[in-house]
């Protein structure tokens, strides 16, 4: 084609709408179950063609106090096993764990947590803090999986691994990122997860937002003074709990006797 000619391209195709006035199928419940099951900025660009910006706030307070039970207290573990989720930090930001278990067999539920901060100026203690905090936790809850960021916990791993604890390392690629923000989001915004009342995990959630890019999306500050790491923790306590605690690590084999299934005794 010359430049500066307009002529009519076959395999040119571009449309813009503001509206999908005589689009029959895309109903008011369709774009409800979207903008439900769609982060605020992705339904705003792709349903009502509006420029966006690539961070958002992660969630709301409407949203973490749908999911806080009054009746759910700190250190409920319903009798079933539990995960953990540790995300380090040895200077400027904290270090945070958060357990969590599974209530009803359908939800997932927050059980435990602890902040360490370090004081300004100087290095945490891991060996008197998290590894500590985990050893305690081991005598108490049926710990099945602990996830970690192995950048500054190798050496805690080892340590923790050697006494027996099931630490699995979870690198912060960005597939991992992604699948662990996503997933935490999914279960805010379902219901699907339990949270006592606690202000420091709130604020946590509340400092988070939600950083998008070409290859995925991840958790980062709103603001770098603001501090996310029990929101990130969580985040990977309950992507544990998904892998581990409600995916068999083998086919399950049911027996069936008359009009019954038995489940194996280990199947949850």
């Amino acid at each position: 084609q010359q430049e500066g000619k307009v002529e009519k391209d076959p395999k040119f195709y571009f449309l813009w709408r503001t509206n999908y006035e005589g689009i029959t199928w895309v109903t008011q419940e369709y774009l409800n179950s979207q903008r439900k099951r769609l982060r605020l900025n992705t339904y705003l660009r792709l349903h009502e063609n509006q420029w966006t910006s690539s961070e958002e706030a992660f969630t709301d307070s409407l949203t973490i106090e749908s999911c806080t039970s009054q009746e759910h207290k700190r250190g409920m573990d319903y009798n079933h096993c539990v995960v953990c989720g540790l995300d380090v930090g040895i200077r400027s930001d904290y270090s945070a764990l958060v357990v969590v278990g599974i209530k009803d067999r359908r939800k997932l539920c927050v059980v435990d947590h602890a902040v360490f901060k370090p004081i300004k100026g100087s290095t945490l203690n891991l060996e008197r803090t998290i590894e500590t905090q985990l050893e305690d936790w081991s005598e108490q809850y049926d710990i099945r999986s602990i996830y970690y960021d192995p950048y500054q916990a190798v050496r805690s791993a080892q340590l923790l691994t050697e006494a027996g604890l099931p630490m699995q390392e979870y690198s912060q690629t960005v597939s991992n990122l992604t699948d662990m923000a996503e997933n935490l989001l999914s279960l805010l915004k379902n219901k699907s997860i339990i949270l006592y009342p606690d202000a420091e995990i709130k604020r946590h959630l509340l400092h988070a937002a939600i950083k998008e890019s070409t290859r995925g999306w991840r958790l980062v500050k709103q603001t770098q003074g603001k501090k996310i790491d029990l929101c990130v923790a969580l985040a990977m306590a309950c992507k544990s709990a998904i892998d581990v605690l409600l995916t068999p690590a083998v086919e399950p084999v049911f027996e069936v006797v008359g009009e019954y299934c038995h489940f194996p005794a280990n199947y949850l």
